[in-house]
């Protein structure tokens, strides 16, 4: 290893011009060679600094772990392989720097948030906020080769050194943890599921924690920083033969949202960023239409799910409609987008073409959808109760008793408060039915 590094040390000694012409180093060894030539003590080592890497690995480490015990992590094993994929064809190669990681860990965190870092250990956290606003892989790339280059130019380090601060992970996301339950206390659940309540939850906490522990972690970057990311970004798409305008159209939509979303300060993404038009400028960005790209549709289907149930549960019911229908759309629709997409009609509208169609979507049929039988035929319920079918309604609450039944036998999952609240509605539509019947 230490040969490595003087190797490193020698080379970064010459001429860029020269290393170009006479080295076929890859693209990330030429980046670190140009933007980041170690500092070198009389002895000709490597300065590495020691101390405050191993306080930011420690950290990174406290992160990570606070996380997984959060719930705050969206579990798709097919999903992280996909990104993992991608993140391979970005950095293909084991680049061994002084004192750093060589294999690169990815991550995705249930959030609203349109956001994206990395932290010194080698992980790349991106939120399924920003997931949604992807189109295809030369986008998901570009926001990926942005983080590389931050990696390996060492960004993380040297915020933690400039705004070194006491505050620790485990005070963030206790506190931010509190703030989570305080607020989703506060609004009504419009979930039929555990899940769902796990997947809100940890929305919340994730939007509460994010800024300050970023933060802590030195992933909180200069503005000279971002700018030098976004470059190194760009000029790998160009290397590659991708779009180079994939970046600027992610960095537009992310503008494109907030506007439309009326926040006032930007966060995540574009937070203390240059500001949109100066970094669209300086990519030469050209406003155009992305490449379909279906098998990506495809594969992101888990995040746009645990981001269209998050947002149903903030009411924003005109963005999760929209989540929801490109799952839809997809080749790979889901049991609970259905699901999903009915519940949101019957909050929306109360027309009887609209009641209609929310059973329409409730009735599809699928091998597949098996997971979610009780919580269908509780909205059928339902929808049939406002348009007073009530012998329907109590054919579909009956159902929705036998399927929570067998549930329990299968797998033990017991939800005592949906059971009662099921038969009382039963004990409802008997009563209703009965007095049709005598009138």
């Amino acid at each position: 290893m230490q040969k490595y590094f003087l190797l490193l040390t020698f080379i970064s000694l010459l001429p860029h011009t020269l290393f170009a012409q006479d080295f076929e180093a890859d693209f990330w060894t030429a980046q670190w060679l140009k933007y980041r030539k170690p500092k070198i003590s009389n002895n000709g080592k490597v300065y590495q600094d020691y101390n405050n890497r191993n306080e930011l690995d420690i950290k990174s480490k406290k992160y990570l772990s606070k996380k997984l015990n959060n719930y705050n992590f969206l579990n798709d094993p097919m999903m992280e392989d996909y990104l993992y994929q991608n993140l391979m064809e970005v950095f293909p190669t084991d680049l061994v720097l002084p004192g750093r990681y060589k294999d690169l860990n990815i991550q995705i965190i249930k959030s609203t948030e349109l956001n994206v870092f990395s932290t010194h250990d080698g992980s790349i956290f991106i939120t399924t906020g920003l997931l949604s606003l992807i189109e295809n892989e030369d986008e998901l790339e570009a926001i990926l080769a942005h983080e590389v280059a931050h990696l390996v130019l060492d960004h993380n380090l040297k915020q933690y050194k400039t705004h070194k601060t006491t505050t620790t992970i485990g005070n963030i996301i206790d506190t931010a943890a509190m703030t989570a339950a305080a607020v989703n206390a506060e609004k009504k659940n419009y979930s039929l599921t555990n899940s769902y309540i796990a997947t809100v939850v940890a929305g919340t906490l994730s939007n509460n924690a994010t800024a300050a522990i970023q933060q802590v972690i030195g992933a909180s970057y200069s503005r000279n920083d971002e700018t030098a990311a976004d470059k190194i970004a760009q000029e790998w798409l160009i290397t590659q033969g991708k779009d180079k305008h994939a970046l600027g159209r992610v960095l537009e939509r992310a503008g494109k949202h907030y506007t439309r979303s009326g926040s006032k300060e930007w966060t995540g993404l574009l937070d203390s960023h240059p500001s949109l038009k100066k970094r669209l400028k300086k990519l030469e960005y050209i406003s155009s239409e992305p490449n379909p790209d279906y098998r990506f549709q495809r594969m992101v289907v888990p995040s746009l799910q645990a981001l269209a149930t998050i947002e149903i549960h903030n009411r924003n019911f005109e963005l999760a409609s929209e989540l929801l229908d490109k799952i839809i759309a997809s080749q790979w629709p889901t049991e609970e987008a259905y699901l999903l997409k009915a519940n949101i009609s019957r909050h929306l509208q109360n027309t009887n073409k609209s009641n209609k169609d929310a059973l329409a979507l409730l009735n599809i049929e699928n091998q597949d959808f098996i997971n979610f039988k009780p919580e269908r035929e509780q909205e059928k319920g339902l929808l049939f109760l406002r348009m007073e079918e009530y012998s329907k309604a109590l054919a579909a609450f009956e159902a929705c008793e036998r399927y929570l039944v067998l549930r329990f036998k299968e797998t033990q999952e017991y939800n005592k408060e949906q059971l009662i609240w099921t038969r009382q509605m039963i004990a409802r539509c008997k009563t209703f039915t009965n007095k049709q019947t005598s009138n």
